[in-house]
């Protein structure tokens, strides 16, 4: 063919690519279209065309600030949705997208509905598309028999903010999208039995005959509803997510960070919806093209592509093999005042000449012996020659071989327990390209993991126990043994995994029913519920040869049964876990400190998990990585042997800034396969002193109480240990986790120290610590004490005079009982309240602050409520009998600041008002006086809930004022229907050798609730007479230590207590109960 003929082929292929590129149409094959802007009424109006208008129910609201306008929210109660009848989103297509604007309140019910279409469970559900709560926010789209599900932790970032879902269904792979990104896919099928049934939103029905009501229903806002009958593609998800307008460029082709086989290109894009032209930059370098610099500026077009690679164009002489390319696309429309609309900068690679992506990856293990080979083709070869062996040299040296056509070879069945070399040169006509030299060892022969067989759910009756190769369990409606139930029955497989590479692995589990996952003692996977196959995944970063401590949990309800385990790393194809690369638990395990651990403290005490079958352990350490992997007990690294029940070594003393390695082979003389031998375990010491960073407690003999004397003491008299406090009012540690101390609200680690304090009656709270090192505290110029801390703010305070503060959590003021704060007085006969809120921050749209009037303090109190909220304008609520169903009305529009009164009269009856200035009232819309019977004397005052369990939320008020018998004239306020965190202000100080005192110069350091470093110069103490090369004791404490003074009460908590000099970098990092103790010895309770 001549070069006229190339071109002209070329050109031709060039404007066929270009053509496909148009905008994405996202109104074909809309079939239901819910903008949610009514505000008002019972209808919601399906805006297609189709009359697929819905009905709301319940507490489906309407909000006037949604993500576009108005839209709805749902607070989670019983058959709150919107209604949409029975017909088919799928019908004649078998097809289906769902996308919708979501802002999840957080927490919430384990079920939340957002579009589905069911009757009953799992018998009539054609679909379900959910959110839940557990692994840390998931959605997913399901049946009854199979699930979809989104990554551990998806929604978490997005909770109290707009996020845009979406699920697409093509008749064989479900996807699901999150802001218009892909995150998760897989095989998928609708439940025909369900096409008859009732649809609606914000439920996972829309109410039919079958529905139980119980309450599956989401908790937050929704808007932006839409539903088509086909398959949307990604970049029409984009578009759906900004509805009529997208202005900027998007679905690039090749798509980002693809890999783009030739030698020239045609960039193609799909414009913003806006656009007239498209300013177009390409070069070689990120920098250069994000910031259109270096001649990366190639352009303005008219149309949706550029060539690249050939004459006449950008790179004339063909795109360099190997090199990663950048673009980017700027939307331009000179009559619109926001143009250009600047996009993101995309990439694509062209491989190398040589051979690459290999399959096994390069120095892969557990290869199955009959395994065949595979690669991608390097740029422009025709042919390609294998070279294979055990021999390193051999296979690098080797020339003269037979070439090929295909791009995979069969080295025949290999020996177990070997590595293997294989090397591929491409050939393109004109050249031969030499590859690399790629390895993989095969599997060793054995391997498994220990599974325990249980009766019944709950892990209890052990009736059988096994070797599995694998976790790979698709028992369907049979039972994995005889002896094993067919329903009803659970497993705990427990075993060690080694990984072949240094990466990050996600490891995947397929099950119905519950399930939940361990790896290296680092819980994974949480989904302890009733479901059809699901897939839930966790990611943990792992080292190339060591062995990790894996324990998956499952249990099986009723119907169809399964069980898989899978992983993958960036060099790890997904798949099951070999069994090769699953073994027994016999060796040494969770390491303490971890490994890999950085800032550890000089005098550290090593500890580990026993191999099941060890008698005793041999432990090796030292300096050097290679001499501790090739230790024996020959060798000046090996320590000693430790008896089992004595899983614990003391280094001693440990140089600053050093990496130590340590191993510990698991030994039992009458077993053939003793000793294990163990994976190498490496920390690094700090270029600081640690005093204490809490790390060590556990609930053995390193309980934190036994290291830090409080007032509470532990033991009894007459028995060791005992300790019967130290006269103050403080209270170290939790008796609830594990290690009995805080476990998630830490600085550094895993692991701070709670502190509670109440200084009401003992007048002072301390925690005093005996050092045993560091107690040179001039070590390396040491000069500063660094205390990490963090409290909570006040729970209700008045400042300045006539505004008060408060702060609160709890799930909602609502339903049948309250999660809130109260700040009251007594009310005796009739009287009001009123009130000015002056903000409500808004952790939900259903926070409320207001003024209430109730006759108890339990949490199903009757009362009368009238409140301002940030997204649903003012609400007038009621419970008129004790733990009965709220109800209220709202008025929409209405945002603090605004006046809120509530009237009690003689006769009982309540009403609410709110008002913009304080002197014109205006009742709430469809609102009467509500008589609530209550007994004469009351409890009237200010009210606030966060609408979301664990986070907290402040709200302001002013011009406080009550009519009627109203005593005593100070406020009380305490916590209603759960415990919420309130910090007192009280004097917080560090004192030496209980003597020296140093104060926090902040009065009300016990209310900062972010944490926060406390840097003590040591002159301070030095000055007082301590002597600081022999520092005995420290202590910290609130109160007056030396003129103790009555005052209030708090939790603070400490960690990373550390010792500094200069030219030391500090530690950065981003980060109200009172115990009942404890008697020693106790085991830990779980919360």
């Amino acid at each position: 063919m001549c070069k006229k003929s190339i071109y002209l082929a070329f050109f031709v292929l060039v404007l066929g690519l270009a053509a496909g590129a148009a905008n994405a149409d996202i109104t074909s094959g809309l079939v239901g279209y819910y903008p949610l802007e009514e505000g008002a009424g019972d209808t919601a109006y399906d805006m297609s065309g189709n009359g697929h208008d819905g009905t709301r129910h319940n507490n489906a609201t309407w909000i006037s600030q949604g993500y576009k306008g108005g839209g709805i929210n749902l607070d989670g109660s019983a058959n709150s949705r919107i209604e949409l009848g029975t017909w088919n989103p799928a019908e004649g297509t078998g097809q289906m997208s769902l996308a919708l604007w979501i802002r999840w309140a957080g927490g919430g019910g384990t079920y939340q509905g957002l579009i589905g279409k069911r009757d009953t469970w799992p018998d009539t559900t054609m679909f379900q598309f959910q959110v839940r709560p557990e692994n840390n926010g998931t959605f997913r789209l399901e049946t009854g028999t199979i699930a979809i599900v989104s990554p551990n932790g998806t929604l978490a970032p997005h909770v109290q903010t707009w996020a845009h879902v979406a699920a697409t269904f093509d008749g064989t792979t479900a996807r699901l999208y999150l802001n218009g990104e892909e995150i998760t896919s897989g095989g998928f099928a609708f439940n025909t039995a369900g096409e008859g049934s009732n649809m609606g939103i914000g439920c996972v029905t829309g109410g039919g005959s079958g529905y139980s009501g119980n309450g599956e229903v989401f908790s937050g806002d929704i808007d932006e509803v839409r539903i088509y009958n086909r398959a949307l593609s990604e970049a029409e998800i984009l578009a759906a997510m900004a509805g009529e307008i997208w202005p900027y460029a998007f679905a690039p082709s090749p798509a980002n960070g693809a890999l783009h086989s030739d030698s020239w290109v045609t960039l193609s894009w799909s414009p913003g919806e806006t656009a007239v032209s498209h300013d177009v930059y390409m070069g070689d370098n990120f920098a250069d093209v994000n910031d259109g610099t270096a001649d990366t500026f190639r352009g303005n077009y008219a149309t949706t592509y550029l060539i690249a690679g050939f004459p006449g164009y950008p790179y004339p002489g063909g795109l360099v093999p190997g090199t990663t390319y950048y673009w980017r696309i700027d939307e331009v429309n000179d009559t619109d005042p926001d143009s250009p609309w600047r996009g993101n900068v995309w990439s694509f690679t062209v491989p190398l000449k040589t051979a690459y992506n290999p399959t096994p990856a390069n120095g892969a293990k557990f290869i199955d012996p009959n395994a065949d080979l595979s690669w991608s083709a390097g740029l422009g070869s025709k042919s390609h020659t294998v070279y294979f062996g055990d021999n390193f040299d051999d296979v690098t040296n080797a020339a003269g071989g037979r070439s090929q056509a295909n791009t995979t070879y069969n080295p025949g069945s290999l020996e177990f327990n070997k590595t293997y070399y294989w090397r591929v040169d491409e050939f393109d006509i004109f050249t031969t390209h030499k590859g690399d030299v790629w390895s993989f060892t095969t599997a060793v022969p054995g391997g498994g993991i220990k599974g325990d067989y249980y009766k019944g759910t709950d892990l209890r009756d052990l009736v059988l126990t096994r070797i599995d190769p694998q976790i790979n369990f698709g028992w369907g409606e049979g039972s994995p043994d005889p002896l094993v139930n067919v329903d009803l029955f659970s497993a705990r497989w427990t075993g060690e995994v080694e990984a072949a590479f240094t990466e990050t692995y996600t490891f995947y589990t397929m099950s119905d029913d519950g399930v939940r996952l361990w790896v290296d003692g680092q819980q994974l996977i949480d989904d302890w519920n009733d479901h059809g196959d699901t897939e839930n995944r966790g990611k943990i970063d792992l080292i190339a040869g060591n062995t990790y401590s894996l324990v998956l949990e499952y249990y099986e309800n009723v119907g169809g049964a399964t069980a898989q385990l899978r992983w993958s790393s960036p060099s790890t194809p997904k798949g099951l876990i070999p069994q090769a690369a699953l073994s027994l638990p016999v060796k040494a395990c969770s390491p303490h400190p971890s490994n890999g651990a950085v800032d550890v403290k000089q005098t550290p005490l090593l500890k580990w998990g026993a191999g099941e079958d060890a008698v005793s352990h041999q432990v090796y350490f030292g300096t050097d990585q290679e001499a501790i992997r090739n230790a024996n007990t020959g060798s000046t690294e090996y320590k000693g042997t430790r008896a089992l029940g004595s899983e614990s070594y003391d280094p001693g003393e440990l140089e600053w800034d050093t990496t130590y390695y340590w191993r510990v082979d698991e030994v039992n003389n009458v077993n053939p396969d003793s000793p294990w031998v163990g994976s190498v375990w490496s920390f690094t010491t700090a270029n600081f002193l640690v005093v204490d960073d809490f790390e060590d407690y556990d609930a053995g003999e390193n309980q934190i109480w036994y290291a830090w004397k409080d007032g509470l003491g532990y033991g009894a008299p007459g028995s060791e240990p005992y300790f019967p406090g130290n006269g103050t009012g403080s209270a170290v540690g939790w008796d609830y986790t594990p290690s009995y101390t805080e476990e998630t609200i830490v600085h550094g680690g895993s692991q701070s120290m709670p502190l509670y304090y109440n200084n009401s009656i003992l007048k002072y709270s301390e925690a005093e610590l005996t050092l045993t090192h560091p107690r040179d505290w001039t070590e390396k110029n040491v000069n500063t004490l660094t205390i990490w801390f963090r409290g909570n703010l006040a729970g209700f305070v008045e400042e300045p005079a006539g505004t008060y503060t408060m702060t609160a959590s709890g799930t909602d003021i609502w339903n049948i009982a309250d999660e809130f704060r109260f700040a009251f007085r007594q009310l005796t006969g009739a009287g009001t309240i009123v009130a000015k809120v002056l903000s409500v921050q808004n952790t939900n749209g259903w926070a409320k602050a207001g003024v209430m009037i109730r006759e108890t303090l339990e949490p199903g109190s009757k009362h009368a409520f009238m409140d301002i909220t940030p997204g649903y304008g003012a609400s007038f609520q009621v419970r008129n009998t004790t733990e009965g169903t709220s109800f209220q009305m709202s008025q929409t529009g209405i945002t603090a600041p605004y006046w809120v009164k509530l009237e009690r009269n003689a006769a009982g009856y309540f009403t609410g008002y709110y008002s913009a200035d304080g002197i014109t009232w205006l009742q709430v819309p469809d609102t009467t006086p509500v008589q609530i019977p209550m007994s004469q004397n009351v409890y009237i005052g200010l009210a606030v809930t966060s609408h979301s369990a664990g986070v907290t939320c402040k709200a302001e008020f002013s011009d406080v004022k009550t009519t009627g018998s109203v005593s005593p004239p100070m406020w009380t306020h305490q916590a209603i229907g759960a415990n919420m965190a309130s910090n007192d202000p009280e004097p917080m100080y560090v004192a030496l050798n209980g003597s020296a005192v140093v104060y926090h110069d902040n009065p009300d350091a016990t209310q900062i609730d972010t944490w926060t470093e406390w840097n003590i110069d040591l002159q301070a103490f030095a000055d007082q007479g301590v002597n600081l090369t022999n520092v005995d004791t420290i202590a910290i404490g609130f109160g007056d230590k030396n003129n103790p003074q009555a005052g209030g009460s708090g939790t603070m908590y400490f960690d990373d207590i550390q010792l500094r000099g200069e030219g030391i970098l500090p530690l950065f990092s981003t980060v109200g109960k009172m115990p009942t103790r404890r008697k020693a010895g106790t085991a830990s309770p779980q919360s």
